[in-house]
């Protein structure tokens, strides 16, 4: 995503296996669950484009984004001298936040 004077944003595999993994679910869940879901999700990333450095340092560098309306949240890191947002993990927030800060840690996703 490039929009002018935004940061670029950077989405790496983790993340996209979240995603897919969220798909599961609301697709279980039928309705447009999942379409409301993307929505927000895009919402966020186009924040995140414009204000990267908005939300708060939760582990280290790795910041956390909330999806609006879903309990999920977009952690990330800022990369300011490349203008870069690498997106790190779509994380449920009801899960333990050690997880998250064992799998930012060790760069694992299991």
């Amino acid at each position: 995503m490039d929009v002018d004077g935004s940061f670029n944003i950077f989405i790496n595999d983790e993340e996209a296996c979240d995603l897919l993994e969220i798909e599961r679910w609301y697709s279980g869940k039928g309705g447009q669950a999942f379409e409301s879901f993307l929505r927000a999700y895009k919402e966020a990333l186009e924040r995140l484009a414009l204000f990267p450095k908005a939300y708060q340092k939760i582990y280290l560098e790795f910041r956390k984004a909330p999806i609006k309306r879903f309990p999920y949240a977009i952690i990330y890191e800022v990369h300011t001298h490349l203008k870069e947002v690498e997106i790190m993990a779509i994380f449920h927030t009801h899960r333990n936040p050690y997880q998250l800060e064992q799998r930012l840690t060790n760069g694992d996703n299991d």
